[in-house]
């Protein structure tokens, strides 16, 4: 079990993803973009939903495929969407579970326009430099992109961030890659 909740984004191997299952994350997040350097094809996402259990699937769509969302969701077995912010409009009135990925410039806008949404925080800024920019705005569900910034175990577990979104990056050869980065920021949040 983890301290806060972990979404695990560009998981383009089986290696990363049976990693992110093995610390027992909430969410993956597949992308169908064939312009995406982790695209991957409906069969790659069969099998990773066959070979993990546990995370909710989730696609993350482009702009050129934002127009049928709900198609992508119900061919590809999954329970909802990440789509960029600014896509709000085209996807508010799906029946579907909708992560948005919020730029650092629209963070004031997520947390004055509805409190019930999640985000993930698309941010240079740290952990603590965010938090001077929420602080009073009430319960978020606002998850923080982990990408180069250092994550401390203060930060993290003080923060009011609902979880941290982590990326998952390519095999160093065929099933193998280090996880070093990684297993630094999961000891982290480790629930002993």
């Amino acid at each position: 079990m983890l301290k806060k909740k972990v979404i695990a984004h560009s998981i383009g191997n089986l290696t990363d993803a049976r990693y992110f299952a093995g610390w027992m994350v909430d969410a993956f997040i597949f992308s169908i973009d064939p312009q995406s350097a982790y695209y991957l094809s409906p069969q790659e996402i069969g099998v990773m939903q066959s070979w993990v259990e546990g995370p909710r699937f989730y696609l993350e769509l482009s702009d050129a495929l934002i127009d049928q969302p709900e198609k992508y969701v119900v061919d590809l077995n999954c329970h909802g969407l990440y789509v960029p912010y600014k896509e709000r409009g085209k996807v508010a009135n799906l029946d579907v579970p909708i992560i948005y990925g919020i730029e650092e410039e629209e963070l004031h806008d997520f947390v004055s326009y509805n409190a019930s949404e999640t985000g993930v925080l698309k941010t240079t800024k740290s952990i603590v430099e965010v938090e001077s920019m929420i602080a009073g705005k009430g319960a978020l569900d606002l998850y923080y992109e982990v990408v180069n910034q250092e994550v401390t175990e203060k930060g993290v577990l003080e923060s009011s961030f609902i979880g941290l979104m982590v990326h998952g990056s390519p095999e160093e050869k065929v099933g193998f890659k280090s996880y070093d980065e990684l297993d630094e920021i999961f000891e982290v949040l480790q629930d002993f």
